[in-house]
């Protein structure tokens, strides 16, 4: 499978998969480590599925708590 095949793959995919700290932080927009050592140790942050002891997120609970950051006017 050539790289360009794979991205394309992984786009389609991306929301249909459980996603580790690097989704999470390529969605929010944020760092690795930004993620990592604060916004995942965040009291009302999703919890994690460990599977192997690898924390992973559900996608659609990191989106709904990412819009619950919304501000009001």
């Amino acid at each position: 499978m050539t790289a360009e095949t794979q991205a394309i793959l992984d786009a389609l995919t991306f929301d249909k998969r459980l996603w580790d700290f690097e989704d999470v932080a390529r969605f929010l927009n944020r760092s690795y480590t930004r993620v990592t050592n604060h916004i995942s140790k965040l009291p009302d942050f999703p919890n994690a599925i460990r599977i192997d002891s690898k924390p992973l997120y559900d996608p659609a609970e990191v989106k709904k708590w990412a819009l619950s950051k919304k501000e009001k006017n």
